[in-house]
């Protein structure tokens, strides 16, 4: 449901590269844990194995 309502405020707002920046921006925010979380659970995972 995510992805889609952002797909949606990027065609409504193409005038503005500002505002896609800032879209860009808060995606990137939003999905750096999640990359964080799943870069140490395949450290933990090499290193038990």
């Amino acid at each position: 449901m995510k992805t889609t309502i952002d797909l949606d405020e990027m065609k409504n707002i193409r005038g503005g590269n500002s505002n896609n920046t800032i879209i860009l921006l808060g995606t990137l925010i939003m999905l750096a844990p999640a990359l964080g979380i799943v870069l140490t659970i395949v450290k933990i995972s090499i290193s038990v194995s």
